[in-house]
């Protein structure tokens, strides 16, 4: 058997970071992760999976420039200590 698996669009929305939490403010939800709680930013050509402690998934975003939004968020990481 062949097993395959897809991610789907859910919503639409603005991707925020801030110097203590990335926001996703979406048409039908919004989700904040706490920059203390953030334990991996995983970079895809597309898209970015952010995995947060006490969650099992990540949440994913797509956007246009991945790299771009983990050099910032990195860069605060680095600099808020």
């Amino acid at each position: 058997p062949i097993q395959s698996s897809s991610i789907a669009d859910v919503d639409e929305g603005t991707l925020v970071l801030s110097n203590m939490r990335i926001a996703f403010i979406g048409k039908l939800k919004s989700v904040v992760t706490q920059l203390p709680k953030l334990v991996h930013i995983e970079s895809y050509n597309d898209a970015l999976a952010v995995f947060q402690e006490g969650r099992e998934n990540p949440n994913f975003y797509k956007i246009s420039a991945p790299q771009y939004f983990l050099f910032y968020v990195n860069w605060i990481l680095d600099h808020n200590s």
